[in-house]
């Protein structure tokens, strides 16, 4: 008798004690006398159970006659994740410059801001065939084109972005003739996309969503996001949602958040509630956590930490912040709300063998340097880069090897993790930073994260999160 190492044992502030098969999403109650008798299964102590216990463990799929039986089964649901990304969209991030119209004091662009370079057409036309021999070679069928910054919509710059525009309307249609799916999906801070209303409206059948952020009441984000000309960030950014909404294209707003502004959920629900955005199928208002920060004066929070200051923060209103925010833009979570969903079998459920879309070979970004990046973090840093796309494609294959291999089952640190097919070993490019090697771990807490999750379930607290940003549906 082998017990599966994927059990991950937590006692609810209820008295209840929670089994979860991190490795199939199934669950089950028991009590001391089960945690007991777990130990001493995994100690080699006894080789029989109980039937009610045997039932109990088998419910949830926890017991293997080896280790090698897990290690085939981890094989056979590795390759049928591999096999899944064929039916993932291919994200292509066009930087049209890296200059922006704010100065957000927690970007993580601020040391590239001042590379005011906009992409020309010619950049364009080639970024615009390297996506196309990209997807044919990778065989896939659906392509989001996400326009990136910086800022892409800035006043300046609206010739190139008219071209682009144009240029990606007819790549998407010849997508289209030849069966395949294409969207436009935009980035924004908002403050000059009013100004793109024409050019919007007359390509909005292209667009798939519009990602805005909106940080609060107009003094908290006024100070988190502060406009370079001191105009304020906040009204020009209604207005862009008001419009998009009214023009029928999909918004997903952002809440950064860190512990100067979680306690402005409820007056951001308010808020939202007064323009009657709530009410329109297509506007999505997501919580996100402030990362790229390195201070002592640093408040970020970790995503345990958020998820337990959301809950607070909607019993304080009643269910009013649940009404309009979810936690759609926490990773480790969505992982783990998809894996305990109770509607798929165990084959069919998500696992976090690579940690982001990076990884998972799915994400290419074309900054305006002539640089490929696999990684928003990394853009404008040419040592991070994975290539070039001047006359032609040219991939530094050495590095391209290293991320395409970094999966949690070639972390030496995650091999014993009870939570490493939620976590998925962590960022790489913050491992390659502190460790030297993408093949070191970056704890993301995930076993904390999963205990505030049920936690929030044994109170009866329904989290949502719809995933990321790139779909609409």
């Amino acid at each position: 008798m082998y017990l599966t190492k994927y059990i991950f044992e937590y006692k609810i502030p209820s008295g209840k004690t929670c089994f979860v098969n991190t490795l199939n999403g199934k669950l089950c109650y028991g009590d001391n006398s089960l945690s007991k008798i777990i130990m001493e299964i995994r100690g080699g102590e006894v080789n029989e159970v109980s039937d009610e216990v045997n039932a109990k463990l088998n419910d949830i799929e926890a017991l293997f006659d080896s280790v090698s039986d897990e290690e085939k089964l981890v094989e056979k649901l590795f390759a049928k994740a591999k096999d899944d990304l064929n039916q993932q969209n291919l994200l292509f991030g066009i930087c049209l410059t890296y200059g922006c119209n704010l100065r957000c004091k927690y970007c993580y662009e601020n040391d590239i801001h001042i590379q005011d370079k906009c992409m020309g057409e010619d950049e364009i036309d080639k970024i615009l065939k390297v996506i196309g021999s990209i997807r044919e070679e990778r065989g896939i069928n659906g392509t989001r084109i996400v326009l990136f910054g910086g800022e892409p919509f800035l006043n300046k710059n609206k010739n190139i972005v008219r071209y682009c525009l144009q240029k990606i309307s007819e790549f998407i249609l010849n997508e289209e003739r030849e069966g395949r799916n294409s969207k436009i999906v935009a980035f924004s801070n908002g403050l000059e996309l009013p100004d793109f209303s024409d050019l919007i409206e007359e390509y909005k059948k292209y667009i798939d969503s519009v990602m805005l952020t909106l940080n609060g009441p107009k003094e908290i984000h006024d100070m988190h996001r502060v406009s370079e000309n001191g105009e304020s960030s906040f009204e020009r950014t209604v207005e862009s949602i008001d419009m998009l909404l009214k023009m029928g294209i999909p918004v997903n707003l952002r809440m950064d958040a860190d512990r100067t502004n979680i306690n402005k959920l409820k007056d951001m629900a308010e808020f939202v509630i007064k323009k009657g955005w709530n009410k329109v199928p297509i506007f999505r208002y997501y919580v996100s956590p402030i990362r790229w920060v390195e201070s002592p004066e640093s408040k970020t929070m970790r995503e345990h930490e958020l998820i337990k200051e959301f809950i607070d923060e909607d019993e304080k209103s009643g269910g009013l912040v649940s009404k309009v925010f979810s936690l759609g833009a926490l990773r480790v979570l969505h992982n783990v709300v998809n894996l305990l969903e109770e509607d798929k079998n165990s084959l069919s459920r998500p696992l976090a063998f690579y940690h982001c879309e990076g990884l998972r070979q799915q994400q290419y970004i074309f900054g305006t340097d002539g640089n490929i990046y696999r990684c928003l973090v990394s853009i404008g840093h040419e040592d991070k880069s994975f290539g070039t796309y001047d006359n032609k494609v040219i991939f530094d294959e050495e590095r391209m090897k290293k991320w395409n291999d970094r999966n949690v089952l070639k972390i030496p640190d995650c091999k014993n993790c009870n939570v490493s097919l939620i976590c998925g070993g962590g960022c790489a490019y913050e491992s390659e930073e502190k460790n030297g090697s993408v093949l070191k771990r970056v704890c993301s807490q995930a076993d904390l994260t999963l205990k505030a999750y049920l936690e929030a379930k044994d109170k009866g607290v329904n989290i949502k999160s719809y995933g990321f940003y790139y779909d609409s549906e």
